[in-house]
């Protein structure tokens, strides 16, 4: 249930880990986005994690939303 930081093909993003394995020596973790019905459809490795979130700050996002809505009218 981490949720982790990872770069994929030049896009960096914020999911939470479902399941891990390992599979030929190679840790694998298969993530999955909170408001997704569906888990990612590639595997990350551990090369691939750029971070770990460790807390959240409710409504920190607004303000950024706010302004986008300002100038996208």
């Amino acid at each position: 249930g981490q949720v982790i930081i990872f770069e994929k093909d030049g896009m960096r993003t914020v999911h939470r880990v479902i399941d891990k394995a390992i599979v030929n020596g190679e840790k694998r973790y298969y993530t999955k986005g909170d408001a997704n019905e569906k888990m990612d459809s590639s595997y990350i490795t551990d090369d691939e994690i750029d971070g770990l979130v460790l807390f959240r700050i409710k409504y920190i996002g607004y303000p950024t939303l706010w302004v986008r809505e300002l100038f996208h009218t």
